[in-house]
């Protein structure tokens, strides 16, 4: 477990943009100090289709209308503004642009300041079934 350093905000606001300005890395970016909102998501898939997914796609992350490339079984973290947003997660077939499973399913989710939102999304039993994207309970990254 990584150690917090609790420091006033307006001193922490002031240290991240004097370290963005700068450039400089320090003992506080490694541990909390300058933390931002973020949306972390574990693309699936259903175990019957899975072993088809693995072998010619490609998992991909839409946040709020951009997508982001992704890993099977691996955690994607995104870095957001705090508030609403929307998240979907679909499958790119190699050689191909378009992203299916994404269609209409995407879902909203509300993230505070400085909030990590944990989110699961899996497929369902065919191919070109969207993805539902669930909140993870907090810790639960494997």
């Amino acid at each position: 477990m990584r150690a917090r350093v609790a420091l006033p905000k307006r001193h922490n606001q002031d240290y991240c943009i004097s370290n963005a300005i700068t450039g400089a890395a320090s003992f506080l970016d490694r541990y909390g100090g300058c933390m931002s909102s973020s949306v972390v998501v574990v693309p699936r898939s259903h175990w019957i289709s899975a072993w088809f997914l693995l072998l010619f796609a490609v998992p991909v992350v839409r946040v709020d209308d951009v997508d982001h490339p992704a890993r099977w079984g691996q955690p994607t973290e995104v870095t957001v503004e705090p508030g609403s947003h929307r998240v979907g997660v679909g499958a790119r077939y190699h050689g191909t642009r378009s992203a299916v499973g994404i269609g209409g399913a995407e879902s909203s989710f509300v993230v505070a300041e400085q909030q990590r939102l944990l989110l699961d999304a899996r497929n369902g039993f065919f191919n070109h079934d969207p993805f539902r994207v669930t909140e993870r309970s907090i810790g639960a990254l494997r």
